[in-house]
């Protein structure tokens, strides 16, 4: 009897801690460990609106990664560009948009905040700039809204290198919402930006 008790009174508890554990393996499954941070960074080489000299965003920036940033540990790399498949704000899943927002700087690679969640990059504002991550003053692709939603402005979704279209660009040395979209002009497609990366 004593037995038949003791396995009711903990029933509840096994269940709590069995749901408990699925609901973390299927956020996991679905989007990849819960990040402690998510980190900014760059290969410092300028390029094309179509990527054409260097070669494409993601292979660039998994490349960077495995050979200079790999310390961060991250398992997910993209570059922070918008494109028509996906608006910038959403390369990192919304369940883990509470996480900080780091620069990772290109010659010392310390850490500087730029924002306490990702979800804070789209009020327009950061709190630091994103100079770190080249450590050279200028701007970079970004085709990306202060919304962190694709930009009308997007080099034909980074396919076109020509002067007869545009990208929106960032400003490294801004922290009003010129660091995603320069306000006072866009980027012929034929010009040379940096390419930033993100790690999660």
């Amino acid at each position: 009897m004593k037995k038949i008790i003791l396995l009711l009174l903990s029933l509840p508890l096994f269940i709590y801690f069995l749901t408990c554990d699925r609901a973390d393996i299927q956020t996991i499954a679905k989007y990849g460990p819960e990040p402690d941070r998510i980190y900014f960074f760059s290969d410092g080489i300028v390029d094309d609106g179509a990527f054409s000299v260097n070669g494409d965003p993601m292979s660039r920036c998994r490349e960077v990664y495995e050979t200079t940033y790999s310390f961060l540990e991250v398992p997910r790399i993209e570059p922070f560009l918008s494109i028509y498949e996906q608006d910038a704000r959403d390369i990192v899943p919304e369940v883990y948009w509470h996480a900080p927002v780091v620069t990772v700087d290109s010659s010392t690679f310390a850490f500087t905040e730029v924002s306490p969640s990702w979800a804070g990059l789209w009020d327009g504002l950061i709190d630091s700039t994103m100079y770190p991550v080249t450590n050279v003053a200028g701007y970079y692709w970004t085709g990306t809204t202060p919304s962190g939603t694709l930009s009308v402005d997007n080099c034909q979704n980074w396919s076109d290198n020509t002067t007869g279209y545009n990208a929106a660009r960032g400003n490294n040395s801004a922290t009003d919402s010129d660091w995603i979209e320069y306000s006072l002009t866009t980027q012929a497609c034929d010009g040379s930006l940096y390419l930033v990366c993100v790690g999660y």
